[in-house]
């Protein structure tokens, strides 16, 4: 078998992981203009320190054109290889060949056969354990998804959300150590995350400590609206997607007969 067969999925696959190092590229660029300030509020009602996102700079609109890109690049690099496997194991490409990926198992055993017709019974095998539906593989469905929007919306809505908070306390415990404030800090989940980010948002709160406290939020560049992935870091999802297909395209090659 000749690896030619192979390549134009494994070129898709390195096409898209340069569209996520430039993301990730201007991603950084863009942090670095502190686009993000956090002010602190006391609630009236129940004296509880409110923290609140302050926004300087909204994300550039075409980082979604960079993802779709991305996505793109990967999603089409998973029907590249089935249409070398039907070639290799020398069956009929035609317009129904492709990597089938549904929003259900019922649907997937429905439409699988007749979208990877042709391919060696090694190589129907090796595809039904990806299982590339809602429930079964997260990141394919998800790619799958974000490939979708893309093409019929035209731009994949991003935006900002806070994973991590830290907090730094610090107690004034005379009795404990005298003269010398201790500070403990503490890394916590938000309250709830909230996607996309939006001037002035409650991102965090504490109740009435009694500590000084010293507040950082952790905000990515994410997908604001999804069924699933919604919130989460959109690089290191593009990352491992990439690296589970390219994983994927050598396992589907060596049962490709």
């Amino acid at each position: 078998m000749t690896n030619q067969l192979f390549e134009g999925p494994r070129l898709k696959i390195e096409r898209a992981k340069r569209h996520i190092e430039e993301l990730e590229s201007r991603i950084k660029s863009f942090r670095d203009l502190n686009p993000y300030s956090l002010v602190r509020e006391t609630d009236p009602d129940t004296g509880d320190n409110v923290y609140r996102v302050r926004i300087k700079e909204v994300i550039p609109c075409d980082f979604s054109v960079i993802i779709g890109d991305a996505v793109h690049n990967l999603r089409s690099a998973l029907d590249q290889v089935v249409c070398d496997l039907v070639a290799a194991n020398c069956g009929r490409v035609t317009r129904k060949t492709g990597f089938l990926i549904t929003g259900s198992r019922d649907t997937f055993e429905t439409h699988f056969p007749e979208k990877i017709k042709g391919v060696s019974k090694r190589a129907e095998r090796a595809m039904r354990r990806f299982k590339p539906y809602e429930s079964g593989c997260d990141l394919l469905y998800f790619l799958n998804w974000l490939d979708i929007e893309d093409k019929h919306k035209g731009i994949i809505a991003v935006g900002a959300a806070h994973r991590q908070v830290r907090a730094v306390h610090t107690v004034h415990a005379s009795q404990i150590v005298p003269g010398q404030p201790i500070k403990i800090p503490v890394k916590v989940g938000p309250n709830h995350i909230v996607c996309p980010l939006t001037d002035n948002a409650e991102v965090f709160r504490t109740g009435p400590t009694g500590f000084d406290e010293d507040v950082e939020v952790a905000i990515e560049v994410a997908v604001a609206e999804a069924p699933i992935g919604q919130g989460q870091p959109i690089v290191p999802i593009l990352a491992q997607t990439a690296h589970f297909i390219e994983k994927g395209v050598d396992i589907l090659e060596r049962h490709a007969l």
